[in-house]
């Protein structure tokens, strides 16, 4: 299957964010793409919760809106879902 356009399910508020917001039903296995960005979904993701990209180490700060937003409370992969920060 081809990869799907990253700006169409997602959206990064600002460049130096490491979640992006998902836009719509991400479902898993779906793999999306812009430029040299790729993640594929390893799970169902629900529209208006984050998605990882790139990989966020334990205890990395997880950044939207171009702020610290939390802390990694283990390794997020690229592809799973960010829930409680």
């Amino acid at each position: 299957m081809a990869a799907k356009n990253f700006d169409e399910f997602a959206l990064r508020l600002r460049e130096t964010d490491n979640v992006a917001v998902v836009k719509r039903l991400l479902k898993a296995g779906v793999e999306l793409a812009n430029g040299s960005l790729r993640v594929t979904a390893a799970r169902n993701i629900r529209p208006a919760t984050k998605l990882p990209s790139p990989e966020i180490a334990d205890g990395e700060p997880v950044r939207k809106y171009g702020q610290v937003i939390g802390f990694a409370n283990g390794r997020i992969a690229p592809g799973d879902h960010v829930h409680t920060a």
